[in-house]
């Protein structure tokens, strides 16, 4: 690492990406902004990711490694990448993802520039087994700064992105805020805290590409829990459900859009996991009474196509 403390700090968790982590590391390496430190956090894993970070973390002392005994998960290692941040700025970044050439510059530039806590990009998704031309020139193309009710009417319907590595964020603000660790969706409840924070955040739209994300990696955690649909994956999306909702209650009370955002993930999960529920009569009688709680609070603003997805819900679900 260099002597002096750099203005941002990049955490990049590592586990089991030895095919895609040399394309990411080197689309971080060859940023037009260059004030920062990479903080590797290896989660113990079982392929060569180790041995690839360990080549960038010898050629560039901006990047450095903190290694993990036993594998303890996404959350476990941002936090731990957190506590050893020395940069005024935190930035989250995922190991099978691309930077275009200048979008930490246009996230600095946004964040300094602006009275403002979050700035926001917009994302460019590719399939897992492409890469698109993150060399060339990135310019913003839009700017828009909004305050933190704002911020949130477009969380909740997912307007804008709610993973941790589509923002940047002052360490200060951040605070004793931490990801829950041992769990799917981490980046649900922790964006949710982070947002009903805010005073007011700036939304960016870069082009030609905004951060590239791999979709349908084979092997990820979220592909594992997509074509498994797993007990955990239920209990955790359960668990994230009900964080986030408190935290955003908090600051938004019974908002419409909140409701209608919680009647629609206690549909989700019911669809979802409808025969992990068949064996599960208790969470299953809970999960109905919360479905139709919520459905009451927003059936005079659903359209007739919600409430007739309600009514098949209904014949379908409530009576297993």
């Amino acid at each position: 690492m260099a002597n002096s403390k750099p203005l941002l700090s990049v955490i990049v968790p590592i586990y089991n990406v030895q095919d895609y982590v040399a394309a990411a590391l080197q689309s971080l390496q060859e940023q037009s902004f260059t004030d920062f430190e990479a903080i590797l956090v290896e989660d113990k894993s079982t392929d060569d990711s180790l041995a690839v970070i360990q080549e960038f973390a010898h050629e560039d002392p901006r990047f450095y490694i903190i290694q993990h005994k036993t594998n303890q998960g996404v959350a476990a290692a941002r936090n731990v990448g957190l506590e050893n941040a020395q940069g005024e700025y935190i930035y989250y970044f995922d190991p099978d993802d691309l930077l275009p050439h200048d979008f930490l510059k246009n996230m600095m530039v946004a964040i300094q520039k602006t009275d403002i806590d979050i700035v926001c990009a917009n994302t460019s998704n590719f399939a897992w087994d492409t890469e698109p031309e993150w060399r060339q020139e990135t310019t913003v193309t839009a700017q828009e700064v909004i305050d933190r009710d704002e911020l949130l009417q477009r969380l909740l319907p997912y307007k804008i992105e709610t993973t941790a590595w589509s923002y940047i964020t002052r360490r200060k603000f951040i605070g004793d805020v931490r990801f829950s660790t041992g769990r799917l969706f981490e980046d649900e409840d922790y964006t949710a805290q982070l947002f009903t924070k805010a005073r007011r955040a700036c939304l960016l739209h870069m082009a030609p590409l905004g951060y590239c994300h791999r979709v349908d990696r084979p092997g990820s955690i979220i592909d594992q829990n997509r074509s498994g649909k797993t007990l955990q994956g239920f209990e955790d999306l359960q668990y994230m459900l009900e964080r986030k909702y408190q935290t955003c209650y908090a600051v938004m009370g019974e908002n419409p859009q909140l409701l209608m955002w919680y009647y629609r993930l206690v549909y989700r999960l019911l669809k979802e996991y409808r025969w992990l529920l068949k064996n599960m009569p208790e969470e299953r009688t809970a999960l109905l009474a919360k479905l139709r709680w919520s459905y009451r609070k927003v059936e005079p603003s659903l359209s007739l196509r919600d409430r007739l997805t309600c009514l098949v819900l209904k014949l379908r679900y409530f009576t297993i």
